[in-house]
């Protein structure tokens, strides 16, 4: 596996170091490599959370799977991953890997063509700046540091001190291939852990446990 990193100082020299927020107008790219190469991983470091090391890293990232480039947005603890914006739905791109905090405040990451693969949807909510806290939750807030998102709202296959899991969120194992995985997940009558089957296009989900019915 061939991994790159790219620094704050090099990638985000207009700010000269990485803090722990991003201000709207924020923009950052990373190329992506003409031909594929397996293993690759292109990684520029965004912010960092003020705790003693280990600390929490946010970066965006590019990453050769399956024939193709995916285009992120990482949380990492360390150098351990525990929140991906591509969880779930991953985003190819090619040529180029865009991030940017739109100056109506809608955080997206973009490929080419300013094509928009993934967003918070949180245009004219007043948001005005990115963060990272103590605890790894990145949250987008407004000039009154009220919430707007938050990664914690967005939970994949990692539960971080002060999280909770509401009803209607799950966790997911990352798929190891296309045809099945793990959820945990919190129903209204009760908590149950599926494994799920992909047959044919078609999701179908066999309990494993439930508390609560």
């Amino acid at each position: 596996m061939k991994l790159y990193f790219f620094s704050c100082l090099i990638v985000l020299f207009t700010q000269g170091y990485c803090n722990s927020e991003i201000h709207a107008g924020y923009r950052v790219t990373v190329a992506v490599p003409i031909e594929y190469n397996p293993g690759f991983i292109g990684r520029a470091f965004l912010m960092e959370g003020s705790q003693i090391e280990p600390n929490f890293k946010a970066a965006l990232s590019v990453e050769a799977i399956n024939g193709k480039y995916s285009c992120s947005l990482e949380v990492f603890l360390g150098d351990v991953k525990v929140w991906n914006s591509g969880h779930y739905w991953k985003f190819y791109t090619s040529k180029k890997c865009v991030i940017e905090l739109t100056g109506d405040g809608d955080l997206q990451l973009k490929g080419l063509k300013e094509r928009v693969g993934w967003r918070t949807g949180t245009s004219a909510q007043g948001v005005e700046k990115l963060q990272i806290l103590r605890t790894g939750n990145m949250v987008l807030t407004d000039a009154l540091d009220s919430i707007k998102w938050q990664s914690f709202n967005f939970p994949t296959d990692v539960i971080l001190w002060g999280q909770r899991l509401d009803v209607a969120t799950r966790l997911t194992s990352f798929p190891s291939n296309l045809s099945s995985f793990y959820s945990f997940e919190i129903q209204p009558d009760k908590i149950a852990l599926y494994v799920n089957s992909d047959h044919i296009g078609k999701t179908s989900a066999s309990e494993i446990f439930g508390i609560g019915e």
